[in-house]
């Protein structure tokens, strides 16, 4: 048990100072660039706003429907309306 923790702890060690010892030895690189091309922006294209608007259709066009009859045939028959509570003031007369 305790030999596989001194092997532990070894490993650790080991790949620990790999680690920093990559660090410490950047390699530097540097990028020349020796080029003519000058970026250039396109002309903008602009909406034509001046074209006139479609001549103006004053025909009226003749239109037909065809409306089916819709006849109901209804099996209930409303009942009169009579007021039942209504009361008629007799002292005031109306106009």
């Amino acid at each position: 048990m305790v030999r596989n923790i001194i092997c532990f702890l070894a490993l650790t060690a080991w790949i620990g100072v790999n680690l920093v010892h990559a660090q410490e030895n950047p390699k530097k690189k540097t990028v020349n660039i020796t080029s003519t091309f000058k970026p250039v922006l396109r002309d903008a294209v602009k909406i034509n706003f001046s074209a006139a608007p479609p001549a103006m259709d004053t025909s009226r066009p003749r239109l037909s429907y065809d409306i089916p009859s819709q006849f109901l045939y209804l099996s209930y028959q409303p009942s009169e309306l009579r007021p039942v509570a209504l009361r008629i003031d007799t002292a005031r007369v109306l106009e």
